[in-house]
């Protein structure tokens, strides 16, 4: 697993990927929608992407947002312009977005790690609640009587 870090860190050179005009936009109301996001930094600058992050399961926006400009100059632009204003009737924070520093495989194995004693077995059988239905024995017995 130190090796997948190490090769991914030596191909990144040890920095982040991003240039400086990706843009991560908190605070947005359930009605904002990709063309709406794009429309308002249009006015800031030129925009390479504008996506509204939506929850898989009920198709609602979650909240948040990226924005792509062209050039990290435009991107600081509207980091300046559009921090803090209203959309919706909501108050969007705007900030340059920066990468996770560590998947989900590096942090279960650096928890493991960690522990000092292997975990305890799982028992052979159900400790659970009793089955509520009747055993086949008892009903057949019903049946006869």
């Amino acid at each position: 697993m130190t090796d997948l870090i190490n090769s991914r860190r030596r191909r990144d050179g040890g920095q982040d990927n991003n240039p400086g005009n990706n843009l991560h936009i908190s605070g947005l109301s359930t009605e904002v929608d990709d063309r709406e996001l794009e429309a308002t930094f249009a006015k800031v600058g030129r925009i390479t992407k504008a996506q509204v992050v939506y929850d898989p399961h009920t198709r609602e926006s979650r909240g948040f947002g990226f924005v792509t400009m062209e050039t990290p100059e435009e991107a600081d632009a509207a980091v300046t312009a559009l921090n803090n204003t209203e959309l919706y009737g909501k108050a969007m924070t705007v900030a340059k977005a920066c990468l996770r520093k560590f998947s989900c495989c590096v942090v279960l194995t650096s928890l493991q790690a960690r522990r000092g004693r292997a975990r305890t077995p799982t028992p052979g059988k159900y400790f659970g609640p009793p089955k509520r239905r009747p055993r086949m024995s008892t009903y057949f017995e019903l049946i006869v009587l």
